[in-house]
């Protein structure tokens, strides 16, 4: 069910990003940057194509960011709202006022909504850090005597700010995990939900503890895909360019696959033990 639903959004949305970068990727003579012939051979060479890539893409693709981003966040609140409250009515039981619970489906997707907003805002976050780190450890240097990109070092901070974005991320989010369960359950309006989640007694350990335990497993997953996407490694000689971009884009697509285990296994034990709560305060 969750898969289901998650790709019965994430299709159409597949489907709207490939047709607005093929839109930009012809409208931008990316021939010239020498990016088609991108190489793990020779990383300065293949640097300053990428760089000379995001310096052609980085205007329109913002342009085209300023709505597609917000039209994206909208379509996910709502597919996130219906899947948040099927998953949680069928891990329920009839402790639950009502298992199928339509009327509470907007405050559903009213959370949904903060919640992906505060998500992307951490993934802008992400992305600015990112640009800081290629900016000292790379464009710096292209522009010295003796051109040498530290890739190491940008590796490094990319990889420390990512731990440390995905831990923050893990402290904070669960309260948009359980305000649902109890929207749900005990019919809570949004701001009754997100406060009510601070006051669950020795469940709210629990739950920040889940939390924390599948962002440990996630990052394990990324750490996993990360090494996928890294087997063309021996075969540098004769694995480059589009067949690279491939490989890469097949392993995103495995990590979304995979990710969406997780999201089921965080829903269903926060329903079970908040149905383990409420018994032992009944």
């Amino acid at each position: 069910m969750e898969v289901a639903w998650r790709w019965l959004v994430g299709v159409p949305t597949l489907w709207l990003l490939l047709r607005e970068g093929k839109r930009i990727l012809d409208a931008t003579p990316l021939d010239q940057t020498g990016i088609h012939q991108f190489t793990l051979l020779d990383q300065t060479t293949s640097t300053y194509a990428v760089m000379r890539c995001v310096e052609l893409l980085t205007p329109p693709v913002i342009a085209t960011a300023t709505w597609l981003l917000p039209l994206l966040m909208v379509i996910y609140a709502i597919a996130s709202g219906v899947g948040r409250m099927l998953i949680i009515s069928a891990a329920a039981d009839e402790s639950f006022s009502a298992r199928w619970q339509w009327s509470r489906l907007p405050t559903l997707i009213l959370l949904q909504a903060m919640r992906v907003t505060a998500l992307t805002a951490t993934l802008l976050l992400w992305i600015q850090g990112v640009a800081w780190a290629g900016g000292w450890a790379i464009v710096q240097p292209m522009h010295a005597v003796d051109p040498d990109p530290n890739i190491v070092a940008f590796l490094a901070v990319v990889i420390t700010l990512t731990v440390a974005l995905l831990t923050l991320w893990a402290i904070v989010s669960w309260v948009f995990n359980a305000a649902p369960v109890l929207a749900l359950a005990e019919g809570r309006s949004i701001f009754s939900a997100l406060g009510g989640a601070f006051h669950m007694g020795w469940l709210r350990g629990k739950l920040i503890e889940i939390n924390l335990g599948l962002a440990v497993v996630k990052l394990a997953l990324i750490v996993l895909v990360m090494v996928i996407s890294s087997t063309p490694l021996p075969f540098e000689t004769v694995v480059s360019g589009d067949t690279l971009y491939d490989w890469w884009l097949f392993t995103l697509v495995l990590y979304c696959i995979a990710s969406d285990l997780f999201h089921v296994v965080r829903s269903v034990a926060y329903v079970e033990l908040w149905q383990k709560w409420r018994s032992s305060i009944s």
